[in-house]
């Protein structure tokens, strides 16, 4: 993600990492919209891909709670690779059922109305919304490097809540002004 000299953010997104903007004009409501789209499998473009390579998209199976958790890539009949995720940069098992390191690409022009960008892993998105995370780091707004501390210790509460494992957590945020 960077800025360039005529205002315009541009984006590359591999995998579920996601950036989000935070906008406010003047003192009103803060508002979000996705920067990037995160590569899940069950994205029906990346599913075809998936499948066209060989490779199958489909939840962990429970025999007492049947499907559980992200759906993952799996080679057919085997136990692997089991990725949670469409697109990864250097796993060359995944590589072989269709995951693919190929960045999807985007650009923004910025307006007078950005504040924030929020760039975070998948371990913040599981349990917090785009528009959740951009309200608690504007607690804390204009001091993105404490914005983005709560926004990880958040994110890390809501694991430990959750599930008996706590995923990759790692929060940025940086401001427009």
């Amino acid at each position: 993600c960077f800025v360039d000299k005529d205002r315009q953010v541009h984006v590359a997104n591999v995998g579920d990492s996601r950036a989000v903007c935070a906008t406010r004009k003047g003192g009103g409501p803060w508002g979000s919209f996705d920067l990037s789209t995160d590569q899940k499998p069950e994205r029906p473009d990346e599913k075809k891909r998936i499948e066209a390579a060989g490779g199958f998209v489909e939840q962990l199976f429970d025999p007492e709670d049947g499907p559980v958790g992200p759906y993952r890539v799996w080679a057919v009949r085997q136990q692997y690779p089991g990725i949670a995720m469409s697109g990864s940069i250097g796993d060359l098992v995944a590589g072989t059922v269709g995951v693919i390191p190929v960045p999807e690409q985007v650009t923004h022009v910025v307006d007078d109305t950005w504040q924030f960008i929020i760039l975070a892993s998948d371990g913040v998105w599981e349990f917090i919304e785009s528009q959740e995370a951009v309200e608690l780091c504007a607690k804390y707004f204009p001091n993105v490097q404490e914005a983005a501390d709560k926004l990880a210790d958040e994110a890390l509460k809501r694991w430990r809540h959750e599930e008996e494992v706590v995923d990759d957590i790692t929060a940025v945020v940086v401001r427009f002004r």
